[in-house]
């Protein structure tokens, strides 16, 4: 896996983000990822997520080093306690290790620490899946129903089905499946 704790490896570039509510989040972003139509997706307990296209350095040799659409997650102060680096290190290896057509792969990571001591935020790469389903609900609101063709149905739940099914063989526990997930 490339982490890159030096930066003589690889340079970073810091371009700010707008969200929803009108603050400004800087991200840093290497060389390789076009700034251009970076957006803000949303943000969670543990970080910020935006959309951008990058040419990943891919941890996954059979995958292609094409530009690809991707969500880049900040995770701010991972050292910040014990709890929060143990929830960062945790995801960090799942990431890495599940390989499965409805999960989203991690693809790359990084930091802005120039040595160990400094790390304040860590950038984790992985391939855009999309909107999520419960914005494709909001978006889809007519006459205060969500429509959802019929068709679509039975294709959410197999590929949710059997990104659960893979997980539950890879003795991994979703905790926080909703729509928005």
């Amino acid at each position: 896996m490339a982490v890159y704790l030096h930066q003589a490896q690889r340079s970073l570039r810091q371009v700010n983000v707008v969200t929803r509510d009108r603050y400004t989040i800087p991200f840093q972003l290497p060389d390789g990822y076009n700034d251009k139509g970076t957006h803000y997706i949303g943000s969670g307990t543990y970080g910020i997520v935006i959309r951008t296209h990058v040419v990943p350095t891919c941890m996954n040799p059979r995958r292609e080093r094409a530009e690809m659409e991707a969500a880049i997650k900040k995770i701010n102060r991972p050292m910040e306690s014990m709890r929060m680096a143990q929830l960062c290190y945790r995801e960090l290896m799942l990431l890495k290790n599940l390989d499965h057509p409805n999960i989203a792969r991690l693809v790359d990571m990084y930091t802005s620490a120039r040595h160990p001591n400094e790390l304040l935020d860590v950038y984790l790469v992985m391939e855009y899946v999309g909107s999520s389903l419960d914005a494709q609900l909001a978006e889809s609101i007519k006459d205060k129903y969500a429509y959802v063709p019929m068709t679509s149905i039975p294709r959410v739940i197999h590929d949710t089905l059997r990104a659960l099914e893979y997980l539950m063989h890879a003795e991994v526990l979703h905790r926080d499946l909703k729509p928005a997930n």
